[in-house]
């Protein structure tokens, strides 16, 4: 498992869990301003490159506005994990 924090104050884990969703990253608030991830043993190198990649688009887009958290893949407006 990875946890990690979210300094800015402008994201919650809750905005960045649903952007990565959208991304097929799937995320679980840990906190407010924690976040958990969790690689099987079947996650590959560029798996976990393409979910830093995500993440880091993730972060762009919240502090850009243009998060849009009305579309998710599964088409509700929470996450697999009901945040």
């Amino acid at each position: 498992m990875v946890f990690f924090d979210i300094a800015d104050p402008r994201i919650t884990s809750d905005k960045l869990c649903q952007v990565l969703e959208r991304r097929n990253v799937l995320a679980m608030p840990g906190s407010s301003k924690s976040v958990r991830l969790v690689i099987h043993y079947q996650i590959s190198d560029s798996d976990v490159q393409y979910t830093l990649t995500c993440i880091e688009k993730a972060v762009e887009e919240i502090l850009s506005g243009n998060a849009k958290f009305e579309h998710l893949t599964n088409g509700s407006t929470t996450n697999s994990y009901g945040h």
